[in-house]
């Protein structure tokens, strides 16, 4: 029981992280290829367990049909952030992400651009 919700729940938060609506249980997005959840962590952390109960949801409840989890750890989650950058554009590409690590590392990427 408490699985089922917390499955739902991580289903929800992804959806509206990747800025998908619903009409009548309809997606605006459905993707036809494999989407990557980039984690900003290594592998067995918490936001890798995140990131891993929102794949089975998603996967369980047929709401993609290939999803990975890739870790890309370090520089508090600015190699991950940057690895999204170069993916600008692609809705095949998602993350979730520490909002202060995300501060910090697009501030960065800020500076490292006007050089």
């Amino acid at each position: 029981m408490r699985t089922g919700m917390v499955n739902r729940a991580a289903a929800a938060v992804f959806l509206l992280a990747a800025g998908m609506t619903t009409s009548h249980a309809q997606f605006a997005w459905k993707p036809e290829g494999n989407v990557e959840f980039v984690v900003g962590a290594g592998a067995d952390g918490e936001n890798d367990r995140i990131a891993r109960a929102i794949q089975h949801a998603l996967l369980k409840e047929h709401l993609v049909d290939s999803m990975t989890v890739l870790n890309r750890p370090g520089a508090a989650q600015t190699i991950a952030i940057n690895y999204l950058a170069q993916k600008k554009g692609d809705g095949y590409a998602q993350s979730a992400a520490n909002p202060r690590s995300a501060i910090v590392a697009t501030c960065f990427m800020m500076d490292h651009v006007k050089q």
